[in-house]
C-alpha cells in the first residue's frame, strides 16, 4: 500500500475495490469494467470506453503490487482482495485493535461525493485521521517523519476537513517546563458526521449499505445503457462510411 503513495488514482482505486470486496470471505467483487468507471467518477467526463481504459490501467498498478488478484476478462472480470502488505497473501478483514492498525472507510466516501469533491490534502489527512484515535493530536510539523507527508500538505489538509465540516478541533493548555510561561499548547481533533469513530464504528456491523449497493446497481445498469449507446452509434457511423 505504501507504494502507492502519490498515485492517487490508483489508491482511489483500490479504495473503491476494497468497500466492495472486503465485507466477507472470500473478499472477491465482480462488476463489469463499465460499472466500477462510473462509480469511481471516470466516465463524467470521457466516453465510456476511455474510462474503462483508465479504470484497467489504475487496477493494472493494483495487480503489479500484489494488492488485487485480477482474473477473467471483459464482462466477467474478478478481483480477489490481497493482503495489504503486498506479499500475495490473502486478505484478511481486521476486526479488534489486536489486528494491527487499521481503519474503516464509510461508504459515504462514494456516495456523497467526497471521493471526487476532496483535493489530494484533504483526502490524505482523512485516511490518517482516520486512523487514530479522537481527540488525537497532530502537529504538522511532525507530518513528514510521522507520516511521509509535507507540513504544507498536512496543514492544508486539516484545515480544509474544518471547513468542509468532517472535523472539529480545540486547543488545550498542559504544563511544560521547557516553555517560558510554563505551559503549551496542545491542539486536538476529532473527526465528526460519518467519519466519527462511534458512526464508522456502527457502519461496520452492516455488510454493505443498501445505498451502496443500490449505488452500484445504477452504475451497472448505467455502464450498460453507455455502452450499447456507443455500440448504436458505431455501427451508424460504420453504415453511413459505406454508403
Amino acid at each position: 500500500m505504501a507504494s502507492l503513495v502519490g498515485d492517487w488514482p490508483a489508491i482511489n482505486a483500490y479504495l473503491l475495490i476494497h468497500a466492495v470486496a472486503s465485507a466477507s470471505s472470500p473478499h472477491i467483487a465482480y462488476y463489469p469494467a463499465g460499472s466500477w468507471a462510473t462509480v469511481a467518477g471516470l466516465a463524467l467526463h470521457a466516453e465510456m470506453d476511455s474510462a474503462k481504459s483508465r479504470w484497467s490501467k489504475q487496477v493494472t498498478k493494483l495487480v503489479e503490487r500484489k494488492l488485487v488478484k485480477r482474473s477473467g476478462s471483459g464482462r466477467s472480470v474478478t478481483y480477489t482482495l490481497l493482503h495489504e502488505s503486498g506479499n500475495g497473501d490473502p486478505y484478511t478483514r481486521p476486526r479488534t485493535a489486536a489486528d494491527g492498525p487499521w481503519f474503516a472507510l464509510p461508504h459515504a466516501f462514494w456516495l456523497e461525493g467526497h471521493e471526487r469533491d476532496m483535493d489530494t490534502a484533504e483526502k490524505v489527512m482523512l485516511l490518517i485521521s482516520m486512523s487514530l484515535k479522537p481527540g488525537f493530536e497532530l502537529p504538522a510539523s511532525r507530518a513528514p517523519s510521522w507520516y511521509g507527508v509535507s507540513e504544507s500538505t498536512a496543514k492544508r489538509g486539516l484545515r480544509k476537513l474544518e471547513r468542509d465540516l468532517h472535523m472539529m478541533s480545540g486547543d488545550d493548555y498542559v504544563p511544560d517546563a521547557k516553555s517560558r510561561t510554563m505551559w503549551r499548547t496542545v491542539r486536538s481533533y476529532h473527526l465528526i458526521g460519518p467519519w466519527g469513530a462511534a458512526e464508522r464504528k456502527a457502519a461496520m456491523r452492516t455488510r454493505r449499505s443498501p445505498a451502496f449497493q443500490a449505488a452500484s446497481a445504477a452504475a451497472s445498469a448505467a455502464a450498460a445503457s453507455a455502452s450499447a449507446t456507443a455500440a448504436a452509434a458505431s455501427t451508424s457511423v460504420a453504415v453511413e462510411s459505406e454508403s
